[in-house]
């Protein structure tokens, strides 16, 4: 019986590390054609680091920022989101934005 953390170790040694390529030039391409056409946000991709930042500026100094981290073993492994930085928002209302946006992840992985 094969454990599942062979078949994640498999993929993440022969295929993730190119999807993961993948999906951070498809978001580079992306945000060269300025298809994310908002005066106020930001978004960087960091190949090393495997993330996606995004921020959005509310005022000078103030902004909201989120995370998305692809792990090694992508896509068998969930993405990880982190709001690292949170202005002018409730707890729980930036809860839901992050949950919303772990789903999005997870809706385009399927």
């Amino acid at each position: 019986m094969t454990s599942i953390h062979t078949y994640h170790s498999y993929v993440s040694k022969y295929f993730s590390q190119d999807l993961i390529k993948e999906e951070l030039e498809t978001i580079n391409t992306a945000i060269g054609r300025n298809e994310f056409d908002e005066e106020n946000l930001e978004i960087r991709v960091n190949r090393t680091t495997k993330e996606i930042s995004t921020r959005y500026q509310i005022e000078e100094g103030e902004k909201n920022e989120i995370v998305i981290r692809l792990p090694s073993s992508y896509p068998l492994a969930e993405v990880e989101i982190v709001g690292s930085s949170r202005v002018g928002v409730n707890q729980e209302r930036w809860n839901k934005w992050l949950l919303m946006c772990k789903i999005a992840c997870k809706v385009q992985v399927i």
